[in-house]
């Protein structure tokens, strides 16, 4: 009932279903409960059921930390060895199983010893349970029964080439199977209903989560659509596959047209099931986009600019799509909200669906409210800079921002 992995689970949902403390009938009480900062780089947080773990990347190196989920006071913080190069970014730790698991160069590179480690930690001290030397682990890790999987890079430069997705066993790290892929990709892959899903910017590929029977494993389908896929995750649940599209068409003489667009897929074979367009313009003043997508069994829900063409004004909404679509190639929301701001970030959890951007958090009915439209339960300021991360966890909704001296602020919210 925890927040265990980035993006709440292997599928990347974006929601907590088991979340029972904060709900729609007290949401409204929402106020700010504690904050702490840190200089350089905070990633996404991950829970148990009395703390939550971040990386911490500043000036080449990294660290794993604990903090009290309940009043934001630090409990441990734990150093990782790195005497390679500076990377400044270490991917987050996550749960998988009842421990820790975070990736890290270790080493320089060179021709027998592999440049990084992965490592498991004890979540209740830090200490290090078991080590595995790798190569450069490019993504997050992601945690699926009894598999975890990630992508890499050959070399610790992770440029040159040499690029795959790797699917690992979790109780040994040892590597079940990998697929050779075709760029760079820092996107953690995603795991649902059997299938491991790799996001290339214009590609998706899926594979056969239990491998393919040899070392090098082929994609079951592929699906490149039109446009290119949004370099995040997809999300994928129940049998569907959610991935948000953009799209640049030249106009002359208006010039760039740029628009989005939320596409559905069926996760045996990546047919398309339908899709909710974002602009019916066609000169560059019409541009609009989708900016992130969160899943329950029964609805979709995105946080978006929608564009009606014609000189209408851009509109920020949240909007919600029941997951079966509409029996239609294109399909209209159920309910919408309007958002005055620039929201990106979107969660559910408690029946509720939270959207944030950087002055404003606010919060809705996850069923929506009888009409059309609807207005928030809670609508209540944050103060961490620029919004990057939002989780709700144990009866919180934790947000991650960076301020603009380079410091990055870690806030919780709850009720009294």
């Amino acid at each position: 009932c925890w927040w265990q992995q980035t993006d709440g689970n292997s599928g990347r949902t974006r929601n907590n279903p088991l979340e029972n403390h904060l709900t729609a009938a007290n949401v409204d009480r929402l106020t700010l409960q504690w904050s702490t900062s840190a200089p350089g780089r905070l990633s996404e947080p991950v829970t148990d059921a009395g703390r939550l773990y971040v990386t911490h990347s500043v000036s080449g190196t990294s660290a794993v930390r604990a903090y009290e989920l309940a009043t934001g006071s630090l409990v441990w913080d734990r150093a990782l060895p790195n005497t390679g190069e500076p990377f400044e970014v270490t991917p987050p730790v996550v749960f998988s199983g009842e421990d820790l698991l975070v990736s890290h160069p270790a080493r320089p590179p060179s021709g027998t010893t592999p440049c990084a480690d992965l490592r498991r930690l004890d979540p209740s001290s830090g200490d290090t349970i078991a080590l595995r030397t790798t190569r450069l682990v490019t993504s997050a890790t992601v945690t699926s029964g009894s598999i975890v999987a990630h992508m890499d890079a050959g070399i610790c430069d992770p440029f040159p080439g040499d690029h795959r997705l790797v699917v690992r066993d979790r109780a040994t790290l040892e590597i079940l199977w990998t697929a050779e892929v075709d760029t760079l990709s820092n996107v953690a892959p995603t795991i649902a209903d059997g299938r491991i899903y790799v996001n290339l910017v214009g590609t998706v590929l899926a594979y056969d989560a239990a491998g393919c029977g040899a070392p090098v494993c082929q994609p079951v389908w592929t699906s490149t659509g039109d446009g290119f896929a949004v370099n995040d995750p997809v999300v994928a649940a129940h049998g569907q596959v959610y991935l948000r599209r953009s799209f640049r068409v030249e106009v002359p003489p208006n010039g760039v047209f740029e628009y989005g667009q939320l596409e559905v897929l069926d996760a045996d074979d990546g047919t398309p099931l339908w899709q909710a367009p974002y602009s019916v313009g066609t000169d560059p003043g019409d541009a609009a986009a989708v900016d992130e997508i969160a899943a329950t069994g029964d609805r979709i829900y995105l946080v978006a600019y929608r564009n009606q063409g014609g000189g209408t004004p851009v509109q920020r909404v949240l909007d919600a799509y029941p997951a079966s679509g509409c029996g239609q190639a294109e399909c209209t929301p159920e309910w919408s909200a309007p958002l005055d701001g620039s929201f990106r970030r979107l969660m559910i959890g408690g029946g509720v669906v939270y959207a944030t951007d950087d002055d404003t958090l606010v919060a809705l009915a996850a069923d929506g409210c009888g009409a059309a439209t609807c207005s928030a339960l809670a609508s209540v300021p944050v103060a961490v800079g620029v919004v990057q991360h939002m989780v709700i966890s144990g009866g919180r909704v934790l947000v991650v921002g960076w301020e603009a001296d380079g410091s990055w602020t870690l806030a919780a919210f709850g009720v009294p």
